[in-house]
């Protein structure tokens, strides 16, 4: 997750404070102590996310896509995201967590609209 790739310098929140202590059974059948972060839900970002518009932020390849049960889905090689997900946090800081801001919405909207007003000049 690029949160933890980034740890204090990640502009969201997201986890709690301390971190909890789980005792988990191995395969071994023996059991460890194991301490992690758990994520907040009262520290998410408001406004919620859009997936679905992040993914095509990233500009990743999918290898298969389709449609399930009426919910789009697709593949994609888990490294492809997380080096596209690390490079556009760290060129222009933007997360999933973003994509559901009033501003960030706001901003798509515009660049939408802009698109559609300014068309390129055809070659004569």
């Amino acid at each position: 997750m690029i949160e933890d790739h980034f740890k204090d310098k990640f502009k969201h929140k997201i986890y709690y404070e301390d971190p909890e202590e789980f005792t988990v059974k191995l395969s071994d059948g023996c059991e460890q102590l194991v301490s992690t972060y758990m994520r907040n839900p009262a520290t998410f970002p408001k406004g919620g996310y859009d997936p679905i518009y992040y993914f095509s932020l990233l500009d990743i390849s999918n290898s298969q896509a389709f449609t399930q049960s009426g919910i789009k889905l697709f593949t994609f090689k888990m490294q492809d995201f997380f080096d596209a997900a690390v490079n556009i946090y760290a060129a222009k800081g933007i997360t999933v967590w973003d994509t559901g801001s009033l501003t960030f919405n706001i901003s798509k909207a515009i660049k939408k609209l802009l698109r559609k007003t300014i068309k390129p000049r055809q070659a004569e």
